[in-house]
């Protein structure tokens, strides 16, 4: 089993190369073991005694990090890595791609799909691999979208009978009860969608939601599920923002 490496603190001057891909090394094989925070060290252990003049290292380096960053679940940190990597080195395809897949896992598809149309332009030798990169985040976005929706559709179909099926009775004791019934239905929609990371990918997904939520139209359609509100339901909420001053 590798073991990490103990190295002086005296500084880059301190250090040779050959310390420096040594640890390097060290991190790819901790990543193939899957021992992600023994890799993240020995990166960041090569990097602080690279040399600064080495500049196709440090990105390499940097990279490397994004990527432990990303199998940690700390995406945030896995994009400002492959983004610092790109800073350092704007001649990686592969950079491009990695930030696209990074982005993709935070639901961010749009900006990923961007990311691998600006890597296709700048490295169309490397369009082959490019392409299967913007597959599977096509592949990822429509898995989550189809995810997303069902989860929405069979949510409300299940409880819009019981929460808007009746008018209430005439007091405003009644009107609010009903009112508060409906933000407690949006509440719930996380738990019914899985209520954890691996099923929700990311919380992107649900502010998408709540997003549709804020358009008045997108908020009908969603809550009443394309039933029409009849002139004497006029006391239901037609926006979300209706919804929570009501409540």
């Amino acid at each position: 089993m590798v073991e990490i490496r103990e190295v002086s603190e005296s500084g880059s001057s301190g250090a040779s190369k050959q310390t420096v891909l040594d640890l390097k090394s060290d991190g790819n094989n901790f990543f193939k073991e899957k021992e992600f925070e023994k890799a993240l060290v020995a990166y960041e252990q090569a990097l602080a005694f690279a040399d600064d003049t080495d500049i196709a290292l440090k990105s390499a380096l940097k990279g490397n990090m994004a990527l432990v960053f990303y199998h940690l679940n700390r995406l945030d940190e896995a994009l400002v890595s492959c983004r610092e990597a790109q800073e350092l080195d704007q001649s990686s395809a592969k950079l491009l791609a990695r930030e696209a897949t990074i982005l993709a896992e935070m639901g961010e598809f749009s900006k990923a799909k961007h990311a691998v149309e600006k890597a296709t332009h700048q490295f169309p030798g490397e369009r082959k691999s490019l392409l299967r990169t913007l597959s599977a985040v096509e592949k990822k976005e429509k898995k989550a979208k189809s995810k997303l929706e069902s989860g929405i559709d069979g949510f409300f179909n299940r409880s819009k009978t019981s929460l808007y099926s009746e008018k209430p009775v005439a007091s405003k004791t009644e009107v609010e009860a009903q009112f508060r019934a409906a933000k407690n239905l949006l509440e719930k929609l996380k738990s019914s969608l899985g209520g954890n990371d691996s099923d929700l990918q990311h919380m992107s997904l649900m502010n998408g939601l709540f997003k549709r939520l804020m358009d008045p139209k997108e908020f009908r359609k969603i809550v009443y599920n394309g039933m029409e509100v009849l002139e004497e339901q006029m006391y239901l909420p037609n926006s979300f923002a209706e919804l929570l001053e009501n409540e």
